[in-house]
């Protein structure tokens, strides 16, 4: 079971400020936190109870820092549903950036591209998503709902924020007409519905026949998941596909298009990589987060508000802690001393926890209780049997 609070404490202790932009970065996209100034860098593995990446193009860190004037927190590498992962920890690194108090999230991936005008480089404005993976039952909110973090029944229907969307398509074209410069590589910005899977394989021509006509523009195999945690924490989102491949054709005069693989995924993420790291960078220094309010989690799970529930844990781990080293140093040199039931520190004949004393059920005090009936009958039945005698 995951240790929510525990994580977040560690995290805590390495950062001080509040992060006002999350952002997970999608496969072969990590270098989209490179332009992160003032870095801190927590690899996921030194965070006791968070999970990690094995995918290629995945680092599997946490980067926090500066970007254009707004604080940013960073995750280098998510957790697919395909790596075995349950739903809770796909989504656990949503949950962390909403209790640390960010106003808004970007999520990028690598997708194929379902619309065939698409080209491989093409980024692509997320306006909607089809979750296949939550409708065949595997949803982050299933299960008894904590109405302090979020409604039993949100919608997900807004979570991709359109005036971030109109924000980007500016920046994206600021950049492409401005600052670009390559003849090699001119990305043109889509829009569309991006499918979830679950994956891990590549899609059928069928599968893919099926989500062109449910009207889907681009399919992979993250995001859906981590967008309706965002929804359920109430943190909009800004999304954004990379296109790395074109899907199968489903025709006969189609199919000359190459079988998919997770080479050309990360050849198309480099190639569109510097591109994509320039947009997103603009877009977080011009995005105006003044009127956007942080998460229900970033309250219930605040600095001062984990301490205290550290702090809590630790003082009702002390007692047992005690209690099972089964006697208190100052009653451990009374009972040698041979003074009796009581306890020299509180004069208490019961084992009970007193303001002057924090021993629980004091070996000591109970024990010399004890001691004493058990004297006293033994002391009783000599003296019985004399008599007898």
């Amino acid at each position: 079971m995951t240790d929510f609070v525990h994580i977040l404490a560690q995290i805590y202790e390495r950062i001080k400020e509040t992060p006002d932009v999350g952002i997970i970065c999608g496969t072969g996209l990590s270098n989209l936190s490179d332009s992160i100034q003032n870095k801190i860098v927590i690899p996921y593995s030194d965070i006791k109870g968070f999970p990690h990446s094995e995918v290629a193009g995945h680092k599997s860190e946490m980067v926090f820092g500066d970007l254009e004037g707004k604080k940013v927190i960073a995750l280098r590498g998510r957790f697919h549903f395909y790596e075995g992962w349950p739903v809770d920890q796909v989504v656990l690194g949503v949950r962390v950036m909403a209790a640390l108090g960010v106003r808004a999230i970007v999520v990028t991936n690598a997708a194929g591209g379902l619309d065939n005008s698409f080209r491989v480089g093409d980024l692509m404005l997320i306006e909607g998503h089809i979750s296949f993976v939550g409708m065949a039952g595997h949803n982050p909110l299933i299960g008894m709902n904590d109405e302090t973090e979020g409604p039993r029944f949100p919608s997900v229907t807004n979570v991709y924020d359109p005036a971030f969307g109109e924000l980007f398509a500016k920046c994206f074209e600021q950049v492409k007409t401005q600052e670009h410069k390559s003849e090699e590589y001119k990305p043109e910005l889509r829009r569309g519905c991006y499918f979830g899977v679950a994956g891990p394989n590549y899609e059928s021509r069928h599968e893919i026949q099926m989500m062109r006509i449910v009207g889907a523009h681009a399919v992979g195999m993250s995001t859906v998941l981590e967008v309706t945690q965002a929804a359920h924490s109430g943190i909009k989102v800004l999304g954004i596909s990379l296109i790395t491949n074109n899907c199968l054709g489903t025709v006969p005069s189609e199919y000359n298009v190459g079988e998919p693989n997770h080479e050309e995924v990360q050849a198309a993420s480099k190639m569109a990589g510097n591109f994509t790291q320039t947009v997103v960078s603009r877009w977080i220094g011009q995005v105006d987060l003044s009127d956007r309010t942080p998460s229900p989690l970033a309250g219930k799970y605040s600095r001062e508000a984990v301490a205290t529930m550290m702090a809590a844990r630790a003082s009702a781990a002390a007692p047992a802690a005690s209690s099972s080293a089964g006697i208190c140093p100052a009653g451990a040199a009374a009972l040698k001393a041979g003074t009796g039931g009581k306890c020299p520190v509180t004069g208490a004949v019961a084992g009970i926890k007193t303001a002057a004393c924090g021993v629980d059920r004091c070996s000591f005090v109970a024990g010399s209780a004890v001691g004493a009936l058990v004297a006293g009958l033994l002391l009783g039945a000599f003296t019985l049997l004399k008599k007898n005698n």
